[in-house]
């Protein structure tokens, strides 16, 4: 069911949802539509998307409300109406597929609108999918400076009389904003210099906002950590941490974020699993504010397993012929029990400030989840705490240097230490691990013993004597300031969709009112600073933090691609910065220096992404690391890396050749010794690539690239048709889906008659295979496409 042009049951792609009206957005995709007519974007009421059928249209419909044109439309009959693109209209009226329609001949789409000009006189009848209803405008009062005559050509560019007021409504990095005329009740975009706002803002607002608590949370915090981008919560988290401790409500922070990701989990199965803003910023003041007690604790562990004489290694596909595994079992064993034991002793050495941390999750998380609460306090001291100092204790500064053989012991140590913290056994996924069960069993009671007394307060205790993260110097709370509103101006519009979604319409109000006052964020920025670090493995390698590391949103009022429009002599619009020359690309320069020269073959038109994140980059003897933003296209036969997202698809910085015989990616593992970004480190090497060291902030993005990196190098040295790699591929993974699912079948009902660690076991089974269940869909769905 359509509207406009389209005809009945063509294919569309939806671009994106209109929650205003309820319909949805959509583009054409046919080759050739019906009636011979042109490809062309378009507007459509899918019908299945319940709120746009046409028997709740009416509903939908709120006469007397404002709308703005989306396209313009050219009336067929004397009772329709022209209408204009991006004019405003009122709506009067409204009728939907069925009735008897304003036309004599009732051949409607589901949804038609009677509208009053604003602007001009006349009224009639268009097409519902042309408007988008909208509230009044909201943002900042401004005063026009100079004369700009109307665009008629685009009707992108308002008209503008000097010494009128306009709504800015928001602003844009190029130097245009988005306006409303009251006047000519318009909608477009004007040139920065052409306005001075009425009332501007300053940085003490944004902080009270930031501040500005409901309950126990921080509603404008939260809506805030959950539109930025997960690339760029650990740089909100590092600036927000810093905010907050200049009031002294560090503490208070984490337990209203506590609070807000207890509230919005439906299952304790995933309570506390996904990178929300909540795990990120406990992650980030563990480390902080626990340096000291995991050196002192972890030290003398790691160096007694790295000059233990005996061998840890229990997998019978790592060990060698002459090794005895029963005596790996035992000296993995006794190890694991030291660890236990002197976790146990620390207890009381745990500054208080995470004890706190502890209590907050077992009080918020117990009255919702009560089965969840020693979980969900094992997850933050062990999971997010201790285990990433067992695997990475260089990183950590415990110790200086570490062996690859000596690695492999401290992953064997922290699987046992996670295991315990879960209370649950090793199963079938990690086989060789079973023998460990055993030592689980006998130390559940202990592991509990440490939760309980983690999340255990003395009730007297003085509130001045907690560890508190540095002060900063006055230039460096300049930057962070700067830093949150180019964080707030980059996703306002995603912030405000939420709370109104939410009901939360006077949210909605404030935060896009006081980002539209604050003018234009900057464009360069002080890079953040190190004084809040403790850890080596929370140095950053300095870079300058832009809107484009945060997330940009689509249909924005962007200004034109080219220079604006001018007004009076002497008033021209602000200029953009001069493009730089382009430069040519390492795959380039690899290329060249083999006689070899590397082009990637042309993008598709909307390219799929198989694998997208931000990456250190840097060449072999060159000490420079430069943070892109690099992209792996299901169908390309390269590793494209951009400035930002924003640039993509087509802005490309440069390109890894993944075509070429003998192309191929090696993990490093961790890296934070000085000089180098903090992450994990891997390098593609290849013919005419050349080496290339890439760097990523978490463990799981550099093995999704190494993964991606194999899968695709596979696929294009495939012969052309050789589909049956495909078929048995696919073959495989429906297989494996069928396996989980009989296991989540028989684990689901073990549960029903379990009790204690049995139903413990189940629950943990239950989630890793809802999760893995996923997973698998995920692989058959980009494997068919």
């Amino acid at each position: 069911e359509h509207s406009g042009d389209l005809g009945s049951a063509q294919e569309v792609s939806v671009e994106r949802r209109e929650t205003s009206d309820g319909g949805w957005r959509g583009r054409n995709r046919l080759d050739s539509p019906p009636g011979g007519a042109e490809q062309k974007p378009g507007l459509a009421h899918l019908a299945e998307d319940p709120h746009a059928s046409p028997k709740n249209f009416l509903k939908r419909v709120p006469k007397g409300q404002l709308g703005r044109v989306l396209h313009a439309f050219s009336p067929r009959h004397d009772d329709e109406v022209e209408l204009k693109f991006n004019e405003q209209v009122l709506v009067l009226d409204a009728r939907e597929l069925g009735d008897e329609g304003p036309t004599a001949t009732g051949d409607l789409p589901p949804g038609w609108l009677e509208v009053q000009l604003q602007a001009r006189k006349g009224s009639g009848w268009v097409p519902a999918a042309y408007v988008e209803f909208t509230a009044p405008a909201y943002g900042a009062e401004a005063e026009v400076l100079f004369d700009l005559p109307a665009q008629e050509q685009t009707g992108q560019y308002l008209e503008l009389v000097k010494g009128e007021r306009l709504t800015v409504t928001s602003w844009n990095a190029d130097g245009w904003h988005c306006a409303y005329n009251s006047r000519t009740f318009q909608y477009g975009v004007v040139p920065e210099g052409y306005v001075a706002l009425a009332n501007p803002a300053d940085y003490s607002e944004l902080e009270e906002l930031l501040l500005e608590m409901d309950g126990k949370e921080y509603p404008y915090v939260g809506y805030l950590g959950d539109a930025v981008d997960v690339s760029s919560t650990d740089a909100l988290c590092k600036d927000l941490l810093m905010l907050f401790n200049t009031k002294d409500l560090v503490i208070d922070l984490l337990r209203g974020s506590i609070e807000a990701e207890v509230k919005n989990t439906l299952s304790e199965g995933t309570l506390f699993r996904k990178n929300s803003l909540s795990t990120h910023l406990m992650s980030l003041y563990a480390r902080l504010l626990g340096k000291r007690y995991l050196k002192d604790t972890l030290r003398p562990l790691i160096v007694h397993v790295l000059s233990c004489q005996g061998s840890f290694e229990i997998d019978p596909h790592r060990i060698s012929d002459d090794e005895d595994i029963n005596a790996n079992v035992q000296t993995l064993r006794l190890s694991a029990q030291k660890f236990l034991h002197q976790v146990m002793e620390s207890v009381n050495a745990v500054p208080l400030c995470l004890r706190l941390v502890c209590q907050a999750l077992q009080q918020t998380v117990k009255p919702r989840f009560p089965s969840a609460a020693r979980k969900a306090v094992g997850g933050f001291y062990f999971l997010r705490f201790i285990c990433p100092a067992i695997v990475s204790p260089e990183g950590f500064g415990v110790i200086d240097k570490l062996e690859p053989r000596g690695r492999r012991a401290l992953i064997m140590m922290s699987k046992i230490v996670q295991t315990l913290s879960n209370g649950v056994m090793f199963g079938a996924k990690e086989a060789f691990m079973t023998p460990m069960n055993d030592f689980i069993k006998e130390n559940l009671e202990n592991v509990h013993f440490v939760l309980d007394k983690l999340a255990t307060v003395p009730p007297n205790y003085d509130p001045a004597t907690l560890d508190r993260l540095p002060e900063q110097p006055e230039a460096e709370l300049s930057a962070m300031r700067e830093r949150l509103h180019v964080a707030l101006a980059g996703v306002v519009r995603k912030m405000a969709r939420a709370m109104r979604g939410d009901g939360e319409e006077v949210m909605a109000r404030t935060v896009e009112e006081l980002c539209a006052r604050l003018g234009p964020p900057p464009t360069k920025i002080a890079s953040s600073s190190s004084a809040l670090t403790n850890s080596p493995a929370d140095r950053r390698v300095s870079t300058k933090l832009v809107l484009s590391d945060f997330v940009k949103e689509s249909g924005g009022a962007a200004g034109p691609a080219g220079g604006g429009p001018r007004g009076k002599k002497g008033a021209a619009a602000p200029r953009r910065p001069p493009k730089k020359m382009a430069k040519s690309t390492d795959a380039d320069a690899a290329a060249a220096s083999k006689g070899k020269k590397f082009k990637p073959k042309p993008l598709e038109e909307n390219p799929l992404p198989m694998c997208m994140s931000f990456l250190f980059k840097k060449r072999p003897g060159k000490k420079l690391w430069n943070k892109r933003f690099f992209v792996c296209y299901m169908r390309g036969d390269a590793i494209h890396y951009y400035q930002g997202p924003e640039d993509m698809p087509q802005k490309i910085q440069g390109s890894i050749d993944l075509a070429t015989e003998g192309t191929a990616a090696f993990i490093l593992g961790d890296r934070s010794r000085k000089g180098n970004p903090s992450g994990w480190e891997f390098y593609i090497k290849g013919p005419t690539c050349g080496v290339i060291h890439l760097v990523a902030s978490e463990e799981d993005t550099m093995r999704q690239w190494i993964s991606c990196i194999d899968r695709r190098t596979r696929e294009l040295r495939q012969p052309t048709g050789a589909t049956h790699p495909l078929r048995a591929l696919l073959s495989s993974l429906e297989a494996k889906q069928a396996g989980f699912e009989q296991q989540l079948q028989g684990h689901q009902n073990g549960l029903k008659s379990s009790d204690g660690a049995e139903r413990a076991m189940h629950t943990q089974k239950i989630e890793e295979l809802t999760l893995n269940i996923a997973e698998v869909k995920r692989s058959i769905a980009i494997a068919k496409a």
